[in-house]
């Protein structure tokens, strides 16, 4: 078998367990830039404003296409989590 020229790139899981949406944003947006992006996939917590999510969300990664939606549940680093922002970070490469 060949080894691969270059290795995998594999996505990057940002997470936030803030209560205020926008803080929870902030803060899973943090070391995301658009020169290193393809797209985001966003899973937000049923409870949080998916509209000031939505915005927040255009206001911190501006150039970067974000798709999501509401979740009753997200497998985080810590397992099952029902109130935890998460954003999948799919890499240019």
């Amino acid at each position: 078998m060949q080894e691969a020229a270059t290795p995998p790139v594999f996505i990057h899981v940002a997470t936030s367990r803030a209560v205020d949406p926008v803080d929870a944003v902030r803060e899973a947006a943090q070391g995301i830039t658009a020169a290193d992006t393809c797209f985001i996939l966003a899973f937000v917590p049923g409870e949080q404003d998916t509209a000031l999510v939505a915005r927040t969300l255009a206001e911190e990664l501006a150039g970067i296409p974000v798709f999501g939606c509401s979740s009753a549940g997200q497998i985080t680093d810590r397992g099952y989590e029902s109130d935890a922002l998460l954003l999948l970070v799919f890499p240019k490469q």
